[in-house]
């Protein structure tokens, strides 16, 4: 959307770094949460700013240009494109918690098929085909090695066979098996990764495959669910449209006078300090509402929700 209004688009990473560098109210002589240059350093997974001549640097980057200064701050000393040790054991710990311990609350929903996971040799073949379409630069031999890696993992996951074999439904056996295998593939992964000199962080090889496959696992049967696309086709619509709207009812001057709708909390007037364009005001705007507040403020927008003058959306 901001990229069909001229803007730099929208990115995760990227809104992320700008609200803990600009937008964060923390001081009141100085915008953010003025952290050190390593704190500000590992936020950044994506070590460079976008370049729309790059595949890879144009689809994910970790800063905006209008945050070029704080990034080029946060990055000296750095090799170039590289992340930083603390970047680095961010990611990892993120891949990590998001292979383990989101398919531990799907387990709990008895979202996945485990007897077909650990038996199906044909979904086994199907969740490896469809990690190697997901990999990026992957090697030649990413056959090969993930399904060396399922082996592996499936002799893990073998050992709380009764506990993923049996529907759970929140016994006290059923809780205790699922926190131990749980707790067992996070301490595994963190015992086989080390610290390199100079300060790198390593993995091995196939422990990376099998986190790999565990977050195949979470997008194939949670992510790609119906119930999901669907949600997120309407909280895609709500943001399209509340986008939409704020830009169509804010009178945004050259000379820095801004008139902002009646319908916005006084708390985001203070962003246009911040935003040298409208599309990026309303952007930071919806960018500081809870999933909760934005579903709410549309309702009321469009008319489906009539709600009270004496219960705000947003306080």
């Amino acid at each position: 959307m901001l990229q069909d209004q001229g803007e730099e688009g929208y990115e995760g990473n990227a809104q992320t770094f700008r609200i803990i560098t600009k937008l964060a109210v923390r001081f009141d002589d100085r915008p953010g949460l003025d952290l050190t240059r390593a704190v500000s350093c590992a936020v950044l997974k994506y070590p460079w700013l976008r370049d729309e001549g790059s595949r890879d640097k144009s689809k994910k980057w970790s800063a905006y240009r209008s945050e070029a200064q704080e990034f080029n701050w946060a990055r000296a000393g750095q090799p170039t494109d590289r992340q930083s040790l603390e970047a680095e054991l961010m990611d990892w710990s993120d891949d990590i918690a998001y292979s383990v311990h989101d398919l531990e609350d799907f387990h709990r929903c008895n979202l996945i098929p485990w007897h077909k996971v650990l038996n199906d040799s044909e979904e086994r073949e199907r969740i490896i085909s469809q990690t190697i379409s997901k990999w990026h630069e992957k090697p030649e031999n990413a056959p090969q090695l993930l399904s060396d890696a399922f082996e592996s993992l499936k002799e893990q996951l073998a050992l709380y066979g009764e506990v993923l074999q049996e529907r759970y439904d929140g016994s006290y056996a059923l809780r205790l098996g699922l926190r131990q295998m749980t707790s067992a593939l996070v301490g595994n992964f963190i015992l086989q990764t080390d610290l390199l000199s100079p300060p790198k962080i390593y993995v091995p090889p196939e422990t990376r495959h099998s986190v790999l496959l565990l977050k195949t696992m979470a997008r194939d049967y949670i992510i790609a669910n119906p119930a999901l696309a669907a949600q997120q086709k309407g909280q895609e619509r709500i943001i399209r449209e509340l986008f939409g709207m704020i830009i169509e009812d804010t009178r945004w001057g050259v000379d820095g006078s801004h008139k902002l709708p009646d319908y916005l909390p006084k708390r985001m007037s203070y962003l246009t300090d911040f935003s040298k364009t409208v599309q990026r005001f309303a952007a930071d705007c919806i960018s500081s509402l809870t999933e909760r507040e934005a579903t709410r403020l549309h309702s009321r927008l469009v008319g489906y929700e009539g709600g009270s003058v004496l219960d705000p959306i947003v306080r």
